[in-house]
């Protein structure tokens, strides 16, 4: 089965889901999508943006294998928060040529203990690149039409925590899981000025509640309540 998630932040690209942790045996599983998306609109001379989101594709991966009757391990690679927007050059004269990109890739490692077959905790590193790019261009930048900037490639720890109940009879499972802030320093070279400077960017802890039940002997109910703190991107 699949699903299709839906996030309040535009930024978000996964659901930091750590499901494959809580898989039977030993595991390996592969996703991935392509997305088409189309945002358009109009600019303040009454221009067309024409379509300012590119395709983009998303890879993911996870393997996970039991250690003991006890402790599992799982590792995953995700890409969790991602930004593409363009603004095609031939249209809107306020914008056009503006691009922004941002991406992440992230390296998952966590483990399972279970206390008792209903009980369990679970905790991990994680490893996270981030990188961007900015230029605005159009008449609606004034001074700064034409203005750009990359920064560069940076990797920075993270932890994951959380804990788990599960009634296997009813197929009843309830994962919470505390991600943590990762804090970058990014190396940025701007056209508008010389050398290289550092950039501070945080991406934002959050938390996941992860449920499912069974209904029927052939019936599932699953769902996730998800909370990010969006006050601390930068």
């Amino acid at each position: 089965c699949a699903a299709a998630p839906a996030f309040a932040s535009g930024l978000e690209r996964t659901a930091q889901s750590l499901s494959t942790l809580f898989e039977k045996g030993r595991y390996l599983a592969m996703d991935g999508y392509i997305a088409r998306p189309s945002v358009q609109g109009s600019d303040a001379l009454g221009y067309s943006t024409g379509n300012i989101t590119p395709r983009h594709s998303q890879l993911g991966f996870g393997y996970k294998q039991d250690v003991t009757p006890e402790i599992s391990m799982a590792v995953q690679l995700t890409r969790p928060f991602g930004l593409d927007i363009a603004f095609n050059h031939q249209a809107s004269p306020l914008f056009g040529g503006t691009e922004i990109r941002l991406s992440t890739l992230e390296l998952q490692g966590a483990g399972r203990y279970r206390l008792n077959p209903q009980w369990s905790v679970h905790g991990g590193l994680r490893l996270q690149e981030s990188e961007g790019e900015v230029a605005f261009r159009g008449l609606a930048y004034g001074a700064a039409n034409g203005y750009h900037v990359k920064f560069a490639r940076s990797t920075a720890p993270g932890y994951l925590l959380g804990v788990a109940y599960e009634q296997p009879d009813i197929a009843l499972r309830v994962v919470a899981t505390y991600y943590s802030a990762i804090k970058h320093q990014l190396s940025t070279k701007e056209n508008a000025l010389p050398g290289v400077t550092q950039t501070a960017s945080t991406s934002p802890q959050t938390f996941n509640l992860q449920l499912q039940t069974g209904i029927t002997a052939s019936t599932m109910l699953f769902g996730q309540i998800r909370w990010g703190n969006w006050e601390q991107f930068q």
